[in-house]
């Protein structure tokens, strides 16, 4: 669906010197009916002198996210979809524009995808420079603007906070059948070692568990704040086994739990252990840094 038409496939701008009297009324009066034109004719006639005439087919990238572009589209025949980041967020459709963000702010990038979703699209382009023109010169039309790019944006956001949200329970739910086949599997595998039942249903069940936690904190829209947890996590168990297998073979004595590293047999483990547990805690400290700085870009992208 996000894939290009051709160039060669597009229909060129129409000046309107090639467009006869009765289609250029005909614009007029639909761009009229437009709510930042608001029925004020002269404005309406004024955007029609300024713009060309375009026409796109289905599935054409009409603006693409991050592009420098900064022209504006009257819509007059159509609908489009509008995606942030591949996140549907909204359809316009005739009488509605697009691009006008961008044209209020010279120098900024297209802020989503917009793309046509019917067979064919008609609308009238104009020139960024015209746009802001057209501010200057009628403060109403510049306060219906700025009114209808204040409500988009929080639209925006609370459409994406659900789309985020929803993509977080999608994930939770595939971390949850993960880590049921990995308990299931580790079930298996140590009964068909040998393993009495209850010790193949205990580690099934550690095992599912654990599945199911890396799997979550696996999710690619808090990586690293989730490493991070991963890390700490994991350094905590990692000294607390070093701890209690010098606590049980320092000194000697037999290990009761298999797990458990025996210092005993090599002395020289102790030193590993240790050396270990330092490796973790700069790993914690370089995850720890990782998951500030996604942290401080999430609120950024709030902002």
């Amino acid at each position: 669906m996000l894939r290009k038409k051709k160039i060669e496939e597009l229909a060129p701008p129409e000046e309107n010197d090639h467009l006869l009297e009765s289609v250029l009324e005909k614009h007029h009066k639909i761009i009229c009916r437009s709510k930042l034109v608001a029925n004020n004719e002269e404005l309406a006639k004024d955007i029609v002198s300024r713009s060309k005439l375009v026409r796109f087919p289905k599935g054409h990238v009409l603006l693409k996210q991050g592009d420098d572009a900064d022209d504006v589209y009257f819509l007059l025949f159509g609908s489009v979809g509008v995606y942030i980041n591949s996140n549907f967020i909204d359809s316009k459709e005739a009488t509605e524009t697009v691009g006008e963000m961008a044209a209020m702010k010279p120098g900024s990038a297209r802020s989503a995808d917009v793309i046509v979703s019917t067979p064919n699209v008609e609308a009238r382009v104009i020139s960024a420079h015209d746009f802001r023109d057209l501010m200057s010169k009628n403060a109403e039309f510049r306060e219906r603007l700025s009114d209808m790019v204040d409500s988009m944006n929080r639209k925006n956001i609370r459409l994406l906070g659900d789309g985020k949200s929803s993509s977080r329970t999608t994930w939770t739910w595939a971390s949850v059948v993960f880590g049921a086949v990995v308990g299931v599997l580790c079930g298996v595998w140590f009964g068909l070692g040998g393993s009495p039942v209850w010790v193949a249903i205990l580690f099934a069940i550690g095992a599912g568990a654990s599945g199911t936690l890396v799997a979550i904190r696996m999710n690619p829209d808090f990586i690293y704040r989730n490493m991070f947890w991963l890390s700490g996590t994991a350094m905590i168990a990692q000294a607390v086994q070093t701890l209690f297998s010098l606590s049980f073979s320092v000194n000697g004595t037999r290990q009761p739990l298999p797990f458990l590293w025996n210092f005993s047999s090599n002395p020289e483990q102790k030193w590993w252990g240790v050396a270990i547990i330092y490796l973790s805690l700069a790993g914690l400290a370089l995850m720890s840094w990782l998951a500030d700085r996604d942290l401080r870009r999430s609120s950024n992208r709030r902002e």
